[in-house]
């Protein structure tokens, strides 16, 4: 995740520095921002962002019978504090932002709750996207706050996959621990086609798994990851991480502080106990750990984009684990999330249950 920092001393008078970015997967940064037109409750929060190797392809599937598009993306979003206080997500205004480098700016709309936006190529096209001059809307009188004294203001930004609607397989069709296969044979992956009710259980063609336990059916309403969905395009780092929980209540960032400095490769290490302030030593590195953070904090997954990987923004013990339990209830497949709404949610740390993306 890159980021860039403004505080704003007076409604128009600025100062301050980028931050240090986090993840240069695919060289994203967001640098130079500004706030302006700030009039009736709103200013726009305008920033240069750029990123290597983007892209949008199509290609005919099934038979040529279905045409087939996807695209990267990059999922941004804005915090602010007041006076030092607590960090809080900006809420955007319903129209006047500014899409530039030839992108499209998508605003999620979640009934009237904007938290973000997705910016990608609307064409076919490969290589580097440069938006510079581009903005955000901030409706800040609906955040909370009657000026801009005294407020600090941070964009930040998430490479993202979009991933278009179609079926796809759970299971692998090996032996991996809790692994999903279509009953009895645990060696036929079980294909998901639509969002219809998954029977689980050790009845012919239901879903089922490796181990212990019964639980199910998997309803309609829960998301299977056959819908159209966006996803990170790579796993999170230690230094999104550490961004993550710096802008956090400090109470809240206590909980999700992994605490492991210094093994296997951690290099996130609390700096402030007051403040909750954590620096990172080697901020590209991967998380290697069971602890997850409240995506919903850490990237304002409006829940009409259900399942934005930001549902639970963590990184699993492993690779290719498939998982259902009574204790952590149902996931199909890491092209699904978990929300804390959902019934079906997780309230733990879990495997990531990846389903094999294949067409039928």
């Amino acid at each position: 995740m890159k980021s860039a920092f403004v505080r704003l001393v007076s409604p128009l008078v600025l100062s301050g520095a980028l931050m240090a970015g986090t993840a240069s997967a695919n060289s994203l940064a967001i640098t130079n921002l500004s706030l302006t037109g700030v009039s009736n409750g709103m200013a726009s929060l305008q920033f240069d962002m750029s990123w290597s190797n983007s892209w949008r392809t199509s290609w005919n599937d099934n038979g040529d019978t279905v045409t087939v598009t996807n695209w990267d993306a990059v999922w941004i979003f804005a915090k602010f504090r007041q006076s030092g206080g607590l960090w809080r997500h900006a809420m955007l205004s319903s129209n006047g932002h500014v899409a530039t480098g030839g992108a499209v700016l998508d605003v999620a709309d979640d009934s009237g709750t904007r938290l973000g936006a997705m910016v990608y190529r609307p064409s076919e096209g490969s290589g580097a996207m440069n938006c510079n001059a581009m903005s955000l809307r901030w409706d800040f009188a609906t955040s909370g706050l009657s000026g801009t004294n005294e407020v600090d203001v941070e964009v930040l930004g998430v490479e993202m996959v979009y991933i278009p609607e179609g079926g796809f397989y759970l299971g692998s069709g090996g032996t991996e621990i809790n692994h999903f296969y279509r009953y009895p044979d645990s060696t036929q992956p079980f294909l998901v086609s639509n969002e219809d009710a998954i029977a689980v259980g050790s009845v012919t063609g239901s879903l089922y798994y490796a181990g212990s336990g019964d639980l199910g059916p998997i309803p309609a309403a829960f998301p299977k990851g056959y819908q159209a969905i966006y996803c990170m395009k790579y796993e999170m780092t230690q230094g999104q991480y550490a961004d993550f929980l710096n802008l956090l209540d400090p109470t809240i960032a206590n909980t999700y502080y992994p605490n492991v400095y210094g093994s296997s490769r951690h290099t996130i290490l609390l700096s402030n106990i007051v403040e909750f302030v954590v620096a990172v030593s080697r901020a590209e590195g991967r998380m290697f750990t069971d602890q997850y953070g409240d995506g919903n904090e850490y990237t304002a997954r409006p829940s009409t984009w259900y399942p934005h990987p930001g549902a639970r923004a963590y990184t699993g013990r492993g690779g290719g684990f498939s998982h259902i339990s009574a204790v952590y209830q149902t996931r199909t497949s890491d092209r699904s999330s978990v929300d804390a709404n959902n019934p079906f949610a997780s309230n733990g740390p879990s495997y990531s249950c990846r389903g094999v993306r294949s067409a039928p």
